[in-house]
């Protein structure tokens, strides 16, 4: 909901302002409280949205830093606006780079950000459908890039003991 949305922009706000960092906060929302893979094409889908939303911010200012703050499945929200960033170059005019994009628990598989195209091809957990490799795009569109997890964190594991499909590996 909406309010749910501007209560957890106002605690991640919080929580920047309590680190000293006082800049503009921007929140991007989508419709993601659906079943997984639903949820993962529409992050998808939204990402082109954002990438939008980036080259217009930086048309209207083009002195400001953009950073990300992504967590679960908007880290895909992001790896697809960097793509169609990096897809759709002629568009940025600037010739600017995202400053730092933070992913916290992402639910994206480590070979997907990969620069090596055979981590896509040779990896066994994609359970014969195709990933996406994000790792040009990020490496061309993004200074420092962070991929922030706790190592204590299964939610994605394979867990044949939880209700919903076991299909859903993050190793």
């Amino acid at each position: 909901s909406e309010n749910t949305v501007k209560e957890r922009l106002n605690r991640v706000k919080l929580s920047l302002e309590d680190s000293s960092y006082f800049y503009p906060l921007v929140g991007f929302s989508w419709s993601s409280d659906t079943e997984w893979t639903l949820a993962k094409n529409l992050a998808k889908l939204n990402g082109p949205l954002l990438a939008k939303f980036i080259l217009d911010v930086k048309d209207k200012c083009p002195e400001t830093n953009i950073r990300i703050i992504a967590h679960s499945l908007g880290a895909r929200v992001v790896l697809s606006a960097l793509d169609s960033l990096y897809k759709n170059a002629s568009r940025n005019t600037q010739n600017f780079k995202i400053a730092s994009v933070h992913f916290m628990g992402a639910a994206v598989d480590n070979e997907e950000v990969s620069t090596n195209p055979e981590d896509i091809l040779k990896d066994p957990t994609n359970w014969n459908t195709p990933k996406s490799d994000y790792g040009y795009a990020i490496d061309q569109e993004v200074i420092k890039f962070y991929n922030l997890y706790s190592s204590n964190d299964n939610m994605l594991e394979l867990n044949l003991l939880r209700p919903y499909p076991p299909y859903q590996v993050y190793p």
